[in-house]
């Protein structure tokens, strides 16, 4: 436990920190996810994409690109909701 102003200025500035980092993170996720759209776009003139293409095409080329760090973390709800209703598990 921490005790002192001290201290807790410090526990508060880390704090801070760390969520500053975690935004930081959600905002650079959210400009790879409007470039691969954009990729996808292109790459589909004129042909029907399903969400199945687009969501195996996204996942093989975000997990090239993380850290062990973000491969350890365990994956969010949405997008597992959108897995298993793709796979007809939805219940």
């Amino acid at each position: 436990m921490v005790y002192g102003i001290a201290a807790k200025l410090d526990e508060l500035e880390n704090r801070i920190r760390t969520l500053e980092n975690d935004v930081e993170s959600c905002q650079l996720r959210e400009k790879q996810i409007i470039v691969m759209f954009k990729l996808i776009m292109e790459k589909s003139k004129g042909k029907k994409v399903g969400m199945k293409e687009i969501i195996d095409w996204m996942e093989k080329t975000v997990s090239g690109n993380l850290t062990q760090s973000e491969i350890n973390q365990p994956a969010d709800l949405l997008s597992e909701l959108v897995k298993k209703g793709l796979n007809g598990k939805l219940e």
